[in-house]
């Protein structure tokens, strides 16, 4: 496993970026932040985000801490549940409640509809109207799950 830990330079510009992106920041310069094989951060041996591309977002463990209603949200009924958290991406037939505000590209939540409890986090192909019109089709692509590696600290 690679660990990299993040100078201060690195952790300014990452603050920078959380906060422009509307993303919660939980470290301060005083911190340990290291990148873990490219995939994750961890903030003093907690994973508390997830690598995707040449992004960053807030892992789930981290949303539960900072509580899901500071994230926009997706609801997904009981038969798209055991899909999503296998890592399948959402699809527009399983969605049964879109929040307002919606761009595409945004770090969505995903979760149930009965308990509203986090399942994933995903990105959006498409803004809250263009997923609304939509019937059928991939709406969100599934990044972070409960129960895969970065949720188990695999890292």
């Amino acid at each position: 496993m690679k660990r990299e830990q993040l100078s201060k330079k690195n952790l300014k510009e990452l603050t920078l970026w959380l906060e422009s992106s509307s993303l919660v920041c939980t470290f301060s310069k005083k911190d340990k932040v290291e990148r873990l094989d490219n995939k994750v951060l961890a903030v003093n041996g907690n994973i508390d985000y997830v690598i995707f591309g040449d992004k960053i977002y807030p892992s789930l463990k981290l949303v539960l801490k900072e509580g899901v209603d500071k994230f926009k949200k997706i609801s997904v009924d009981a038969g798209a549940i055991r899909f999503v958290t296998k890592g399948a991406d959402v699809m527009r037939p399983g969605v049964t409640k879109i929040d307002d505000g919606i761009s595409k590209g945004d770090f969505i939540i995903i979760v149930d509809d009965r308990f509203l409890k986090p399942l994933a986090c995903g990105i959006s192909g498409y803004d809250s109207a263009g997923m609304r019109a939509l019937d059928k089709g991939k709406v969100l692509k599934n990044i972070h799950f409960v129960g895969d590696d970065v949720w188990e600290g695999k890292y």
